[in-house]
């Protein structure tokens, strides 16, 4: 048994969790990590539980075995392009896997749990509104709605049991080891084949990108800070660029990168207002550092490699 305290990131071969227990285990704290796949030894200089959050069992040992008393919560379907063809393993996943968490922690005497919640919890939103977090949430779709259910069951907990709590609002993430649909990626992916990038919609369309770093630096911020005032806050890079904008800095980084977009509607994407960072700025000491146009060119080196 371990006697230093040990902060679990659940989802810990996805980018975030892997992008944040990276930049923990390298300033020297106790970090563990959970996944269902395991990273290959040695790559986040910490321990990792192969797992599943459905099985409580190891979730509960892996938190005695490793003096827990942290928990950042990334482990999830990470957003609503993944399990659209089924709804019900999507809200098994987020939303059980996150009561399991929960409990785990409230039985362990864990002292706070970080979630990993997402701009889609909002739901579709005049576009140039900006969005406070006292916004009510609005998705209608199954990835949506199982952020929303994850911050009702943090709030609960945190109410009933006095666990600390904080959600983080996340925006569109990119960066390196990112699986799933990217524009980004896509567009990197396209110019160094040769090739441009069609897409039958997005004219016009503003997406929120935020990059992977400055994600793992607000994880890190909402571990340690005390005050906090509210249970939500809203993380992005700061910019609400077109995808016009977005195939610029592209072809900034890579010259010769062709993109042209359609008129129809985004396949799942819904409009949301530029977040507002104020609250972030103000408690968590949080601000944006990888600009739009720095992230993606160091992005499409990492790709290139």
């Amino acid at each position: 048994m371990l006697t230093e305290k040990s902060i679990l990131i659940t989802g810990v071969n996805g980018m975030i969790g892997h992008a944040l227990a990276r930049r923990l285990a390298g300033e020297g704290r106790a970090v563990v990590g959970i996944d269902r796949i395991a990273p290959p030894t040695g790559e986040l200089g910490c321990p990792v539980v192969v797992g599943e959050l459905s099985d409580p069992h190891r979730l509960h040992a892996a938190i005695r075995q490793y003096a827990v008393d942290r928990i950042v919560h990334c482990g999830a379907a990470s957003g609503p392009m993944v399990l659209r063809d089924n709804p019900f393993q999507l809200l098994e996943t987020n939303v059980h896997g996150t009561l399991h968490v929960l409990e785990a922690a409230r039985v362990a005497g864990v002292r706070r749990v970080v979630y990993m919640s997402s701009i889609s919890a909002y739901g579709a939103q005049p576009p140039d509104r900006p969005i406070v977090e006292s916004t009510p949430l609005g998705a209608n779709e199954p990835y949506g709605v199982s952020k929303i259910c994850g911050e009702a069951m943090l709030r609960a907990y945190a109410a009933s049991f006095g666990l600390e709590a904080v959600a983080l609002r996340v925006s569109s993430v990119y960066g390196p080891r990112r699986t799933t649909d990217c524009l980004i990626r896509l567009m990197i992916e396209d110019a160094l084949a040769g090739r441009p990038t069609r897409l039958a919609f997005g004219a016009g369309w503003r997406r929120q990108y935020v990059n992977v770093a400055d994600v793992a630096d607000a994880l890190a911020l909402a571990l340690d800070r005390s005050g906090l005032t509210q249970l939500a806050y809203n993380i992005s890079g700061g910019v609400n660029p077109t995808l016009e904008e977005v195939a610029t800095a592209v072809a900034a980084a890579l010259p010769g990168a062709s993109a042209s977009f359609g008129t129809t509607a985004h396949p799942y994407d819904v409009p949301v207002g530029p977040l507002d960072l104020a609250a972030a700025r103000r408690e968590l000491g949080y601000a944006p550092k990888v600009a739009l146009a720095d992230g993606i060119a160091a992005y499409a080196a990492w790709l290139r490699r």
